[in-house]
């Protein structure tokens, strides 16, 4: 009796503990104090603990406990308050009677909705929760407790929505959300019943596109919070977040401005009333943000898209990766950061969201529901920083990235144009870059940019058809787009219009006098230059087609007027900051041709914008092959810019800069990551010398060389660790930079650093330009013009063009046709440029001068050395030691390293005897054995014969100097694929490519007995020194011997022998400092040699020598 008395006490106590925590829970919903909370919790479980396990008391604590640690796991962010509210549940669930099991089947239910909210990992919770609630519906249930349980089912089935991607959920969700909003109007939570189904319509019209759906979800949505305000619901912020959300689709829709103006103050109102912690705050915080992100859109307001992107960089902080919100937060951060990108041109943000959406890809694979969304962001990222930066890479990925997006979404819903549009896009661009007709007509295929592929196509093959259907599809896309919100893309069509227009005019072979339609497409660009005023790198490309339609009319009409509104067009693309490089410097480059030689102050403030511009064109962010392109587009802007600056009366100096900020270009960011820093160390810096070197080593490894994953089949790694190093480099450049002492550092040469770079021999720089051609000449007296009147482009051209011709035909039956060409041009050389050169520094003395050549364009393939007076036997070889070089910085870089410590030094003869494929070298081993046998008088000297890639490059790293003796190849198409030939040649090359990216600290002096190793043959790239012999001298090596064109292997034994018999100083050291004169002296000998022939066993002198012969050897270097 004693214990059943004081088992109906414990009941009783526990029924009494229940009531006072539903006080304390009460008090918790009023004022959100955790401690009550906290109270009523421990309350319930005392009861608990007192109670027999079969009782109703301990069934309501079960039930009341679980409720609670529900709620304070969403208030904490708790999975372990989580975790202990479902096992407390289930408890309740296998122990409580009937009246009372439907409401522990419900909160049940809610609290394994919880868990998939902590954790979208956990999709089993939903589908135990839908199971769940459908047992309390089955059972026995009150009319209170039922439209609770099927809003339970509509709202689980609509989160596994979510991750499903199953449209059966969403037509569940919606089928209990009516159930539960019918069965009774006056339920107290039917302001949550309203909202759940309406959550529910607004899915399905995303999903299906039924407007109907989204108008019943707005109204449902408005009822729903208009009845929580009147109860005073602690759910209203949700509800206005939720009702937002609707509204902010149809916003996106119709543009209807008061749906997002009313969505933002309601979000605005929601976001305060939620703590911190809780995950609806995330998700209200996740709204606003997207709201902020249409208002930007539509008012161009900086500020929204800051706000926007400061938001969710906080969330993203305070919430962890398998939070269910974070992957939301995330891709709308990468939508923020993309956009902004359009708005201000900025590549960090950019960066940011590629790098972004690549990790999460990387971290979703297998979620098909996730993947569309994330691999179509990562397409538009790649897509934009392809054009924005010009990496291959990026397109490449891009499309693999679309094409991905696509393969996760039915054909014909929704969601499917989206990549395909974009796919369209990479097959337009890849089209543009490569002219593959297959590429154009994959973007007709895919119907997507229709207007532009058809406008492209037309061009191609000119058929009227296409033009009109591209006139009619663009027209279409613009009525579309004035119906939508904000017109995002009115100005896309009408810049497509004017385009299309433009295109016909400028195909169209008829009657060029009848300009209407170049009218038309003036109006269109215009306009929408006009429209895209927030959006300036595509106002840049707008300005840019406008400006060339204007250029064209002023070709027919001859109206200064149209000329000057051309000159305005690319005067602002020029200088629309957040525009990317190509397009600013593509709109430099019309601009000056178009003000020709009417108006020169003009053209040197274009020319002034173009130094500005051309460093970021090819930044350290693109790999090797990317810069490469980049540069080849503007090949000549330089030579013509410093011409327009001669032309206009500015110092000779402005003339040089103009040259070295557009020449030479990748062969100085590689310098650059080459700088000494010791000085940095000791101003006591140690910590940002080593950033410098680490970065810089880190660059080094990887610019140069190709990735090593093909991009378009999987997404790599590679080039965004690039990116993030070359962007981290150009920081610590500017923290340097910013030191006292240090403000020039890594900046261009002034002009007393070049000056005194010419203490032995005067600097000559040749331009050549359709305006004008001079020699700059910077020595002892500084920087000085001398105008070369008989040096005109055109014969330049001519020359350089019938010798490559020659060249590529030469063999033994053509040898001859090849000599008189060569000495065509020593004739030409002489009278056009080395005569004037020669008698302005000479000043009359007989003794020869020092002179250190920089041709600019195509006098880089000629032999200026070996100009000859066709009236004299006057030869440049006799009257100025010669030496060359590709820039004055790379001249710079050079001299840094002019004085050799040999103590500790080796040398490394290489040679080819043999090499697979080619034709053996008789004398290789001869002359490596000969240079060999000099040098290893002197130092340690390994002689390595028929190496391979990988044997040279572990003994090139302890060499001060290396000698090759084998075969060359200039690569044409590729300049960074030019190779020496190695054993290995055909399998793993060693190229410029690979040699640029060493840094060699104790390399002094590289020889090339090669074919063609100081010579580049891309007519696009001439200026950039893209060759063998640049590349060692970018490694490290100083002074380097090559070659222009290909050699004789006996006479480049000869010749070779000769200067490391020169240089063997009578004390047993090398003098660097005589390599020039060295090789002169050589080369005069063989010069010689070439008069001479063997007739009968006699020797018989002619009266001509071979420059074939004896012409291609030159020293780089100073």
């Amino acid at each position: 009796m004693a214990t059943s008395r004081q088992d109906e006490d414990d009941e009783q106590r526990a029924l009494e503990l229940n009531e006072q925590a539903k006080g304390l829970w009460r008090t918790f919903c009023d004022n959100g104090e955790p401690h009550s909370l906290d109270e009523a919790i421990n309350l319930l479980e005392n009861g608990i603990r007192i109670t027999q396990s079969d009782t109703i008391a301990r069934a309501k604590c079960l039930i009341n406990v679980g409720t609670f640690l529900s709620d304070r796991a969403r208030l904490r962010g708790s999975s372990d308050d989580l975790a202990a509210s479902i096992k407390r549940l289930r408890q309740a669930r296998g122990m409580a009677p009937p009246q009372f099991r439907s409401i522990a089947l419900l909160n049940l239910g809610n609290s394994l909705q919880e868990q998939f909210n902590f954790d979208r990992n956990q999709e089993h919770a939903l589908d135990e929760a839908i199971e769940v609630y459908a047992e309390g519906l089955a059972g026995r249930t009150t009319d209170s407790d039922r439209p609770k349980l099927q809003n339970g089912i509509s709202a689980a089935s609509l989160s596994r929505f979510s991750v499903s991607d199953d449209a059966a959920d969403l037509e569940q969700a919606s089928c209990f959300g009516q159930l539960a909003i019918d069965s009774d109007v006056s339920h107290p939570y039917r302001s949550t019943f309203l909202d759940t189904l309406s959550c529910a319509l607004s899915s399905l019209f995303r999903l299906q596109g039924d407007q109907h759906k989204l108008n019943q979800a707005i109204e449902y949505g408005k009822e729903a919070f208009r009845l929580a305000e009147s109860q005073g619901s602690p759910n209203l912020p949700l509800f206005y977040t939720n009702f937002a959300e609707s509204l902010l689709t149809r916003s996106s829709l119709r543009g209807h401005a008061p749906d997002l103006d009313v969505a933002i103050e309601l979000l605005e109102t929601a976001m305060p009333l939620f703590p911190d912690d809780q995950i609806h705050a995330g998700y209200c915080t996740l709204h606003y943000a997207r709201a902020l992100q249409h208002r930007f859109e539509r008012d161009g307001d900086e500020s929204d898209i800051t706000l926007c992107v400061d938001l969710l960089e906080d969330l993203l902080l305070r919430t962890s990766p398998d939070r269910r919100l974070f992957a939301g937060y995330q891709r709308t951060l990468v939508i923020s950061l993309i956009l902004r990108t359009h708005a201000t041109g900025s590549m960090n943000d950019l960066d940011q969201a590629v790098n972004m959406l690549k990790s999460e890809a990387g971290r979703i694979a297998g979620q098909e529901a996730a993947a569309l969304s994330v691999y179509q962001n990562l397409g538009v990222a790649l897509l934009t920083r392809f054009e924005m930066r010009g990496s291959y890479s990026d397109l490449a990925e891009a499309r693999l990235a679309y094409q991905t997006a696509l393969d996760q979404e039915a054909e014909g819903s929704l969601d499917y144009t989206l990549p395909l549009i974009g796919l369209a896009n990479v097959a337009l661009r890849s089209f543009q870059e490569t002219d593959a007709g297959d590429e154009l007509d994959d973007a007709v295929r895919l119907l997507a940019s229709l207007g532009y592929a058809l406008q492209l196509r037309y061009a191609r093959n000119q058929a009227p058809a296409d033009f009109d259907r591209c006139i009619e599809v663009c027209r279409g896309a613009l009525t579309l787009s004035e119906g939508l919100a904000n017109q995002p893309n009115m100005f896309h069509c009408l810049g497509q219009l004017g385009n299309a227009y433009l295109q016909k005019y400028q195909t169209d072979v008829s009657d060029k006098r009848d300009v209407t339609g170049l009218g038309t497409a003036i109006f269109y660009l215009e306009t929408a230059v006009e429209k895209a005023a927030r959006h300036p790198p595509a106002q840049a490309m707008f300005l840019n087609n406008l400006g060339l339609a204007y250029q064209v009319l002023y070709a027919q009409s001859h109206d200064d007027n149209d000329r000057d509104l051309g000159i305005a067009a690319f005067r602002t693309a020029m200088n629309l900051d957040a525009g990317s490089p190509l397009l600013r410097m593509t709109a430099a480059y019309r601009g000056l041709v178009l003000v020709g030689k009417m108006d020169m102050v003009t053209a040197a403030d274009f020319v002034d914008r173009v130094v500005e511009i051309m460093p970021r064109l090819s930044p350290r962010t693109l790999r090797r092959a990317d810069q490469q392109h980049m540069i080849s587009l503007f090949s000549s802007i330089g030579s013509y810019g410093a011409a327009v600056m001669l032309e206009n009366g500015r110092p000779p100096i402005d003339a040089v800069n103009a040259l070295e900020a557009t020449r030479g270009v990748m062969n100085r960011m590689l310098m650059e990551t080459r700088t000494d820093v010791d000085a940095l160390r000791q101003a006591g810096f140690p910590d940002l010398a080593e950033r410098f070197n680490t970065l810089r080593d880190q660059l080094g490894s990887t610019a140069a060389l190709p990735l090593a994953s093909d991009p378009r089949q999987t997404l790599n790694w590679e080039s965004e660790a690039h990116v993030v190093a070359a962007r981290d480099f150009d920081a610590v450049v500017g923290e340097i930079q910013a030191l006292p002492g240090f403000e020039s550092f890594m900046h261009p040469l002034a002009e007393k650093e070049m000056v005194s770079l010419a203490d032995r021999a005067s600097i000559v720089m040749i331009n050549v330009s359709i305006l004008r051609s001079d020699a700059l000449i910077i020595d002892s007296a500084g920087v000085r013009k001398l105008v070369l009147p008989r040096l005109r482009l055109p014969d330049l051209v001519e020359k350089a063009n019938a010798w490559t011709e020659a060249l590529h035909c030469d063999n033994s039956s053509e040898r001859r046709n090849t000599i008189e060409c060569i000495r065509d041009i020593q004739h030409w050389l002489w009278d056009a440029v080395v005569q004037d050169v020669h008698a302005h520094l000479s000043h009359g003395k007989q003794e020869p001068i020092r002179v250190c050549w920089i041709p600019v364009g195509p006098l880089a393939l000629l032999p200026i050395h070996a100009a000859a007076d066709p009236k004299s036997d006057a030869n440049a070889l006799d009257l100025i030691v010669s030496s060359y070089g590709t820039t004055m910085k790379e001249l710079s870089h050079a001299h840094r390293k002019q004085h050799p410590n040999l103590d500790s030094a080796a040398a490394l003869v290489i040679h080819m005897a043999q090499t697979p494929n080619q034709l053996d070298l008789k004398y290789a081993a001869d002359e490596a054995n000969a240079v060999g046998a000099i040098l290893q008088r002197l130092l340690t000297t390994s002689v390595l014969p028929a190496p391979s890639k990988s044997d040279v490059l572990t003994h090139i790293k302890n060499s001060s100097i290396v000698h090759f003796s084998c075969h060359g190849f200039a690569d044409a198409q590729d300049p960074s694929a030019s190779r020496i030939l190695l054993r290995d040649w055909e399998t793993d090359p060693l190229t410029v490519a690979h040699i640029a990216a060493l840094h060699l600290r104790g390399a002094q002096f590289a020889y090339l007995s090669a074919c063609h190793a100081a010579v580049g043959r891309a007519a696009d790239l001439l200026d950039e020194g893209i060759h063998l012999a640049g590349a060692f001298q970018i490694a490290g090596f100083p002074r380097v011997v090559g070659t222009l064109w290909q050699v004789d292997d006996e006479r480049a034994m000869q010749v070779a022998e000769r200067v490391y018999q020169s240089l063997v100083s009578d004390k047993g050291g090398l003098g660097f400092g005589e390599l020039a004169d060295a090789l002169n002296a050589a080369v005069k000998k063989l010069r010689m040699d070439t008069r001479t022939i063997e007739v009968g066993g006699m020797t018989l002198e002619i009266d001509e020598d071979d420059p074939f012969v004896w012409a291609p050897i030159i020293y780089m270097g100073l």
